[in-house]
């Protein structure tokens, strides 16, 4: 990016000294991102690899399982008299069976996992043959995820060079804090499951796709094994994850391409043969991954089309979802354009449920907040069509190269079609608005935006004071992009955990309402500032009678205590306080129900309204570094409520297809509850 980091001249040993120098600053930021995703994906909290895992239905874990059983389906059964999807839903117990089998596929008797494939046979089959242990989710959506920012930084390094752009050092650091931390990365690491593991794993091989395809295709003279890697890389993209498909065009614009070059050359036998090699290796592994995906597919469930969505055990039967023009415009705005929340506590953002438009019936919305909004740096975008009214003049006076030109325009035009098409793509086929999809396509985004800041930058380069008042701007707007990536990553869905968010909040010295720590206000309401201060006091009303202890199931676990703190009008924080009296085993689960006040359900998100509840479930241990199935543990923890006041609270203990006993119910009366 640099002048002596980017571009190729002579090289002494003071420029040497000062080259190395500047990658080793480069090098410096980029570990610091990767060690947030890192801690933001708690891989420092336990072994990234175990010698055990949690015997979940979806888990990739469980497909390597069946792979080594000389089987495509999962190694376990449906209950009896469950044969075909149709018999879920015709069952009077369909609920309970589609929340056990929750996101499988049921096809003939037999379970599949309707995820791509790419993650399993490249992570968690090669550490199981290696006897390392077991792949977890965490580790192979950090892995993943660090290889996006790569691939990302790659391509934005060879439009860089192609273009003679030549940032300073402080402008490339900040340009990779903007690849790594405005794409979504962040909040997206944060819960990472079977999930975030097969968007991460289909966005890495997109990108690298790119990469290959730039670097290959836009050569002075193509380049077939750069050409071979983006048909590789794209195979495995669509295989992780299907809708990856979308960069399909790149195979038929590097086709374009490479028969242009080839009708500009003069007719030889070597010519022919090397365009012969080069159509191959763009056309041939993507053809034989996709012949692969399509006969996989037909073993599974008799269709090379079918990967399993037409029989997934979830909200609603999929093969009933039609498109909704009515779907498209509210999710385009909460993806793009919904505000986040500031709040009075560390880390001081938070996304919320209250959208302030209609949600229509049937579109699922989780807590989101919109690209734009977290990310205003992206706002760059908009500038890209007065880019190419002028071209930035290299540092030595020569023009910038040629192929220049293909090279923004494409980047530019790929970051756009792909994010219109991926927002049509999930309200058309899931009907729902989640956080995590915003890393289908905002990788791409950032790399097209830091590209057009080092393109605008460059045609401010005889007006000094412009370029100064251009680059203030920028980075402040990229502080900020960066700061609310943070905080929502830190916060999460709302569901905080007390370990995390305490330890970084003394660690950096904040207080934890910094609001009413510069007016030397204390807190009105019960806002405890670290987790252990909670429990302490918790533990004090038990002691003092005013909370009882409430057994759940019997002999095993028990309620201390619970409270509940009103952080708006629409909001609640519920504070419990669980006591381990003997071993429980690992796969059970928590469960909490919250009902609001009668009256109140409208306050409660769209897509739970007409259920008149919120639901919690915890898994057994949680969080994953406290042990749950030790004697006499007691353990707090926490949850955002999206609806305030609430007057009923259901507490129990299940695990798939069995819940114990029928529930801990708690009315507002017999729970304290703090005013805002």
């Amino acid at each position: 990016m640099a002048q002596d980091t980017w571009e190729n001249g002579q090289s002494g040993p003071s420029t040497w000294a000062r080259r190395s120098a500047q990658y080793g600053m480069l090098l410096l930021v980029l570990a610091g991102v990767i060690l947030f995703y890192a801690w933001t994906a708690r891989l420092f909290e336990a072994a990234p690899l175990t010698r055990t895992y949690n015997q979940e239905k979806k888990s990739y874990n469980m497909l390597v399982d069946a792979w080594f059983q000389g089987q495509l389906h999962l190694p376990f059964a449906p209950p009896e008299g469950i044969y075909s999807f149709e018999d879920v839903w015709n069952s009077p117990d369909h609920v309970k069976l589609r929340r056990t089998y929750w996101d499988i596929s049921l096809y003939k008797g037999k379970f599949y996992p309707y995820f791509g494939v790419t993650p399993a046979l490249l992570l968690y089959a090669p550490v199981r043959l290696l006897k390392l242990g077991f792949m977890t989710d965490r580790l192979a959506a950090f892995i993943f995820c660090v290889l996006t920012l790569l691939g990302a930084l790659a391509c934005v390094r060879w439009v860089a060079r192609a273009a003679g752009l030549q940032p300073p050092l402080w402008m490339q650091a900040a340009a990779i804090a903007a690849v790594g931390l405005c794409g979504a990365a962040p909040f997206f690491l944060r819960v990472t499951a079977v999930y975030q593991v097969a968007i991460s794993c289909g966005v890495c091989f997109s990108i690298w796709s790119v990469y290959w395809f730039v670097s290959g295709s836009l050569a002075e003279r193509p380049v077939r094994w750069r050409l071979f890697a983006c048909s590789l890389c794209f195979g495995l993209a669509v295989a992780a994850r299907p809708t990856q498909i979308l960069w399909a065009p790149l195979l038929v614009l590097a086709t374009c391409l490479l028969w242009r070059w080839y009708r500009m050359q003069a007719p030889s036998a070597s010519t022919r043969r090397f365009a012969i090699g080069a159509f191959a290796a763009t056309w041939l592994p993507a053809g034989v991954l996709g012949l692969a995906v399509a006969g996989y597919n037909h073993a599974r469930f008799d269709s090379p089309f079918e990967f399993g969505t037409s029989f997934q055990l979830t909200l609603e039967r999929q093969s009933h979802i039609q498109f909704s023009f009515g779907a498209f415009w509210p999710s385009l705005y909460l993806y793009l354009w919904h505000p986040f929340k500031m709040t009075r506590d560390f880390p001081f953002y938070a996304v919320h449920t209250q959208y302030g438009l209609s949600v229509p019936r049937g579109l699922h919305v989780e807590p989101v907040a919109g690209l734009f909004r977290i990310s205003p740096f992206l706002l760059l975008l908009f500038l890209a069509p007065l880019l190419f009214l002028s071209r930035p003049q290299h540092a030595s006076g020569a023009p910038p190269r040629p192929q220049y030109s293909a090279a923004w325009f494409i980047a530019y035009l790929m970051a756009t079609a792909v994010a219109g098409l991926l927002l049509v793509i999930l309200v058309a086929v899931y009907h729902i608005v989640t956080m995590r999809y915003l890393l289908d396509f905002t990788p791409v985004l950032c790399v097209a935006a830091v590209c057009i800041w080092f393109h605008a930058d460059a045609l401010l380069a005889g007006r000094r004071c412009l370029r100064r008042a251009s680059r203030a701007g920028v980075l402040a707007v990229l502080v900020y992009s960066v700061a609310a990536n943070l905080g929502l990553s830190i916060m999460g869905c709302g569901s905080v955990r007390c370990q995390d968010f305490d330890r970084l909040r003394a660690a950096l010295h904040v207080p934890r309402n910094l609001v009413a720590a510069l007016l030397g206000q204390r807190h009105a309401v019960f806002t405890p500032a670290r987790a252990g201060e909670v429990r302490a006091a918790m533990l004090d009303r038990v002691a003092r009678g005013e909370a009882k202890k409430r057994e759940i199931v019997k002999d095993a676990l028990w309620l201390l205590d619970l409270w509940v703190e009103e952080l708006t009008p629409a909001q609640s924080r519920i504070y419990l306080l669980f006591q381990c009296d003997r071993p429980i085993a690992l796969e059970h689960s928590i469960y909490i129900h919250g009902r609001a006040i009668p009256g109140n359900e409208h306050m409660l998100p769209a897509d739970r309204q007409a259920h008149g509840f919120m639901n919690w479930d915890f898994p057994m241990p949680f969080p994953p570094t406290t042990q749950w199935h030790t004697q006499g543990q007691v353990l707090l923890t926490q949850l955002v409520a999206p609806c305030a006041p609430l007057g009923e609270i259901r507490v129990g203990l299940f695990r798939p297809g069995k819940v114990y006993g029928r529930g801990l119910v708690l009315k507002s009366g017999d729970f304290h509850v703090a005013p805002r």
